[in-house]
């Protein structure tokens, strides 16, 4: 007997089977993975809105860490302390915004502290 006559080709009705199968798991998955979110915090906003707003936390509390590190680099080498966040030389534009809000960082030249305004920012 030849090795090619043993191997029996799939029926349809398998291979349609698997298929539906297939279908219905990703199609659960989409769903739990697209549908709005029950926490209090997140309502009504899917999964990969939320996971985009916490990369773009994370980016907000990076720029503001930079700022400050900035800002104390500035001062122990006996300069002033800068009047603007626009004094800091080697920072690029881009990071004297918060990218979630959009809304540009305070900073108060007397302390040379620098905060972002974006609700739930408050803390970083």
């Amino acid at each position: 007997m030849r090795r090619r006559d043993c191997v029996r080709p799939a029926s349809e009705g398998q291979t349609l089977i698997g298929l539906l199968a297939v279908i219905v798991i990703i199609s659960i998955m989409a769903v739990v993975f697209l549908k709005p979110g029950g926490d209090g915090r997140n309502k009504g906003k899917s999964m990969p809105t939320q996971v985009k707003e916490r990369a773009q936390g994370v980016e907000c509390k990076n720029n503001l860490n930079q700022l400050r590190q900035a800002i104390m680099m500035m001062t122990q080498t006996d300069e002033a302390k800068p009047k603007s966040l626009r004094e800091i030389s080697g920072i690029p534009e881009s990071m004297f915004s918060c990218p979630v809000g959009g809304q540009p960082y305070q900073y108060d030249p007397s302390t040379g502290q620098v905060r972002c305004v974006c609700p739930g920012h408050e803390r970083y």
